[in-house]
């Protein structure tokens, strides 16, 4: 059995979703980040830096459990234990890893982008101007992508789409533009990768359920 230690954030959705694709059952532990719950020695100990999402796997590689943090490595173990949103060799591999490693690097910039400009608009103008110029980059770097290819790491749905999903959700939040405004520079206005990626995450089967405590049928034996 799966076990994922999760929130309502960005991150731990990620895993919520890939699980959904594959209609794997999974546990839910949810862990209220503003009880500070994330920082009691229960959850330090499943894992010590103290955020979300974990990952547990009673039967990991060889039967035996295996515990795993950072959101990145989780979808990646999952991918490739399923054998699907990853391909398993060649070049195609190493695109999705590297649009999602990009997203895993490059998320604290939106994330801040989002913090400053909805918590701290009046105290800390220099830094939500750095950050929304920044996260307003990395929109036009996914823009850049999504005009020639079908999905952010080619022409399949990846892990790749799942990871950036959540985050570009929060456009608006980071100060960019929605899909209703008028086009940018290029025909598309900063909207054509979270629009994308929406659609993706929302087809069938793909997208995780608001009660994140609930369990799903599972494909695996």
């Amino acid at each position: 059995m799966l076990t994922v230690y999760t929130c309502g954030g960005p991150n731990p959705r990620k895993v919520t979703i890939l699980l959904e694709a594959l209609h794997w059952q999974y546990n839910c532990k949810l862990v209220d980040l503003y009880q500070g719950q994330n920082r009691l020695p229960e959850y330090l100990a499943v894992n010590p830096n103290g955020r979300l999402p974990a990952l547990v796997d009673d039967d990991g590689p060889g039967g035996k459990p295996i515990l795993i943090w950072e959101s990145g490595a989780i979808l990646q173990y999952i991918a490739e234990r399923a054998e699907r949103f990853l391909p398993t060799k060649g070049a195609a591999r190493y695109e999705v890893l590297k649009w999602l490693n990009f997203q895993v690097a490059h998320a604290p910039y939106l994330g801040n982008a989002h913090l400053y400009r909805t918590m701290y608009r009046d105290a800390m103008p220099f830094d939500i101007k750095r950050f929304t110029i920044e996260s307003r980059r990395i929109y036009q770097v996914l823009e850049d992508q999504l005009a020639v290819s079908p999905f952010v790491a080619g022409d399949e749905y990846s892990i790749a789409d799942m990871a950036w999903y959540p985050w570009i959700e929060y456009h608006d939040w980071q100060g960019q533009v929605s899909p209703t405004s008028p086009p940018s520079r290029n025909g598309s206005p900063n909207s054509a990768s979270a629009r994308r990626c929406r659609e993706a995450a929302r087809s069938p089967g793909s997208m995780v359920n608001s009660a994140a405590a609930r369990s799903v049928p599972n494909s695996r034996t």
